[in-house]
């Protein structure tokens, strides 16, 4: 007989990707200097190492700055975990 069941089932990933920033989570900027990120790196538990995109910039007028990185996925999967931001503090 056959079965209706497919040979590879999806993962069930109910872990989003663990995001680790390079360096302090808060940074004190010296005002009117060029700002070099540090960056992230990111894991998933089914992936593996996965990329990181960030967003935001730091600008030379004084204040408070945020930089969001954020991961993907290589796959598709089924029962997804949430892709949960990381923030710095500039």
């Amino acid at each position: 007989g056959s079965s209706s069941a497919p040979v590879n089932p999806p993962v069930s990933d109910t872990t989003p990707p663990t995001i680790t920033m390079v360096g302090a989570e808060a940074i004190n900027h010296e005002q009117g200097t060029t700002y070099d990120d540090q960056g992230a790196t990111a894991s998933d538990s089914v992936d593996g190492a996965v990329s990181v995109s960030s967003s935001g910039e730091v600008s030379n007028t004084a204040g408070v700055y945020t930089i969001t990185y954020s991961a993907s996925r290589r796959h598709s999967r089924a029962s997804r975990a949430p892709l949960e931001p990381a923030q710095r503090g500039v």
